[in-house]
């Protein structure tokens, strides 16, 4: 509630009144209460959630919804590319460093004051050596950038992250996912869309710690210093993942599917 008054109404749900009351649909007949993930469920139409029920609040779901398991890709075979950046990792490692992974996701940079302000607390940190993936906005910031700090314009992240003591994440559901199964903990600095969401659990679960876009240089690095030297972190993200796997190995998925389109003979 506090994030649709803060936004003047623009997220999903109101967005969606907004286009229903326009073409005279009568939502409020047609769909039910609205769950993290999906801005509303239809009435009686089952809805699959590509999610695990431990990453989310203890309210039981709606009953047309099914939490399936999330999607997490098989790690594949490095390319060239991609091996230069996980050598970074790997040597970081070897001399005894602290290895943290920052980004954005692919469609966002990250606003340049923020991105600053991240820069500064990883240069007060000399145990530490970031990884900071720009998505291809790499223009203008070399100047800036601590010795610490190495810029790439793309990652390999889901195998980066099992070499990163921490992430510095807008908290976009995939790679929320990615670092629980890393077992990465997570420095949260939500960004719009479903991230105030995915910071919340992340934060009611133990896998990470909340920042927000205004934090100071000072306020970021305690935070991670936090993450890093609190090692309950990364088992409570191992446990997680724990429950999230038997999706796959239950073939829940397959098994919601083939029930809900078997008809009675």
């Amino acid at each position: 509630l506090k994030r649709w008054k803060s936004t003047a109404g623009a997220d999903y749900l109101n967005l969606l009144r907004l286009m229903a009351a326009d073409r005279k649909v009568p939502l409020n007949r047609l769909t039910t209460r609205w769950w993290w993930q999906v801005p509303f469920a239809w009435d009686g139409l089952p809805l699959l959630i590509m999610q695990g029920r431990a990453v989310d609040f203890s309210a039981p779901p709606h009953q047309n919804m099914h939490h399936v398991g999330p999607m997490v890709p098989e790690l594949t075979p490095a390319s060239p590319e991609d091996r230069a950046v996980l050598a970074i990792a790997e040597q970081a490692k070897s001399d005894g460093k602290r290895v943290v992974y920052i980004t954005f996701g692919s469609l966002i940079s990250g606003d340049a004051q923020i991105v600053e302000r991240l820069w500064q607390a990883v240069d007060s940190c000399p145990d530490v050596v970031a990884i900071h993936t720009m998505g291809g906005h790499l223009d203008g910031v070399a100047e800036k950038v601590p010795e610490n700090v190495h810029l790439v314009g793309w990652a390999p992240q889901d195998q980066l992250l099992y070499h990163c003591d921490a992430a510095i994440i807008h908290v976009g559901v995939n790679t929320m996912i990615e670092c629980i199964a890393a077992h990465t903990p997570m420095l949260c600095i939500p960004r719009g869309v479903d991230c105030e969401g995915n910071t919340a659990r992340v934060v009611y679960h133990q896998l990470g710690i909340a920042a927000t876009q205004n934090a100071s240089a000072e306020e970021i690095h305690q935070k991670l210093r936090k993450l890093l030297d609190d090692p309950s972190y990364a088992p409570r993200c191992e446990a997680i993942f724990e429950q999230l796997d038997t999706y796959r190995d239950a073939k829940t998925a397959e098994t919601v599917v083939r029930n809900l389109i078997s008809v009675p003979k």
